[in-house]
C-alpha cells in the first residue's frame, strides 16, 4: 500500500502526517510525502528563481519530514517529493503516476467542511481524484483507536481494488 501525504509545512500538515505514519505503520505501507509551488508568470525569464524555490522546497521537506522520523517504524524510508505545477493537479498527477492507494491531508479546525465546500485544496482533491482522501481536521490528536473505524462509501463500495482491507 502506498500513502500519499501533501503537506505545505504547517502545524495542519503536521497533524496529518502523523496520523499517515500511524496508519503506515500499523498497515506496513510505503510512506509519499509531496509539496508543490508555482512559479508567478510575468514578464522576462523567471529560471533561475523556479530552481531556487525548488532547492529550498526540497530543504525545507527533508527538514519537515526529519522531525517524524522516529515515529516511523515500518524499516520502509518515506519518499519526499517536490512538484511545480497547480497545487491539485500536480499532486493528483504524481499520485496517479505512482499508483498510491490512499492520500492522507489535513483541513483546519471545525470550519473544515465548510471550507471544503466552498473550495479549499482539500475540497478539490475530493471533486477531482478517485483515490480516496483521507481529511484529517487540525484538532485531531493521536491516541490508540485500532478499534474504532468510521467507513465512507462512495457508489464504488468497498468491492473497489482500492478499498482499505480490514486486519
Amino acid at each position: 500500500m502506498k500513502i500519499l501525504c501533501p503537506t505545505d509545512f504547517s502545524e495542519n500538515s503536521e497533524h496529518a502526517i502523523e496520523y499517515a505514519i500511524h496508519l503506515s505503520n500499523s498497515l506496513k505501507a510505503s510512506l509519499y510525502f509531496i509539496s508543490s509551488y508555482k512559479v508567478p508568470q510575468i514578464a522576462g525569464n523567471l529560471h533561475s528563481l523556479g530552481e531556487r524555490i525548488d532547492h529550498a522546497l526540497h530543504e525545507d521537506m527533508r527538514t519537515f519530514v526529519n522531525k517524524f522520523r522516529d515515529q516511523i517504524t515500518t524499516g520502509i524510508e518515506p519518499e519526499m517529493n517536490v512538484v511545480q505545477g497547480n497545487t491539485t493537479v500536480s499532486i493528483l498527477h504524481f499520485a496517479e503516476l505512482n499508483d498510491i492507494d490512499l492520500i492522507v491531508m489535513g483541513i483546519k479546525g471545525s470550519s473544515g467542511i465548510a471550507n471544503m465546500l466552498m473550495g479549499s485544496i482539500t475540497g478539490k482533491f475530493f471533486e477531482k481524484t478517485n483515490i480516496p482522501v483521507l481529511a484529517i481536521p487540525l484538532s485531531w490528536k493521536f491516541k490508540d483507536a485500532r478499534n474504532t473505524i468510521l467507513l465512507s462509501l462512495d457508489t464504488k463500495g468497498i468491492g473497489n481494488i482500492k478499498s482499505i482491507k480490514a486486519a
